[in-house]
């Protein structure tokens, strides 16, 4: 009467005691890896996770016709803020990929990549904000992203309005002055 229950079935109360304790096969084996000694603290993790980043395969993959498999490489790029890693994305033209995905006139104006877009130039910038001058700035504003994002001041969404304004503050005396002028650096004098 040895029945084998199924993933969502349980033992009902009582049933316990009628199963057959030969039929039960219980298997330990110790590891070879357990220390007898005293209890350590686990070794730090050292997975580099640089070795996965792929920063040629990402750019290529702006390059692409697909407008979802760039937005997918974007919204990958986007979250990477290694100083290391930054600077091999720069140095492997991203500046001049993330400038064409800005142009509505090379690329489909689609938010989530305007605002991914826009999240990475701010990381390069950000990444580059210690030097003076900031080694990242001169490559963006070279490539015409900075004319683009200006445009962007009068975007429909505020959350690419607002990433543009972040961005524009890393550029005294651009964006468009007669446009929410409170948010313009003054001059110093």
């Amino acid at each position: 009467q040895n029945e084998i229950l199924g993933p969502d079935e349980s033992f009902e109360e009582g049933e316990i005691e009628e199963l057959d304790p030969e039929a039960v096969e219980i298997t330990i084996e110790a590891s070879p890896q357990l220390d007898e000694s005293p209890a350590k603290s686990p070794p730090p993790l050292t997975t580099d996770y640089k070795e996965s980043v792929d920063i040629k395969g990402m750019i290529e993959k702006l390059r692409d016709a697909k407008i979802d498999t760039q937005a997918e490489a974007l919204k990958a790029i986007s979250s990477i803020t290694d100083p290391e890693d930054v600077r091999k994305l720069v140095e492997n033209g991203l500046v001049v990929r993330l400038s064409h995905l800005l142009n509505p006139h090379i690329t489909q104006p689609r938010v989530d990549i305007i605002l991914n877009a826009l999240r990475s130039i701010n990381n390069i910038l950000t990444e580059g904000k210690d030097e003076v001058p900031n080694r990242y700035a001169r490559k963006i504003k070279d490539s015409g992203a900075i004319q683009l994002i200006e445009q962007l001041q009068t975007h429909k969404s505020m959350d690419v309005y607002h990433r543009a304004i972040q961005i524009l503050d890393h550029f005294p005396n651009r964006g468009r002055p007669d446009m929410f002028p409170e948010r313009r650096r003054q001059p110093v004098r």
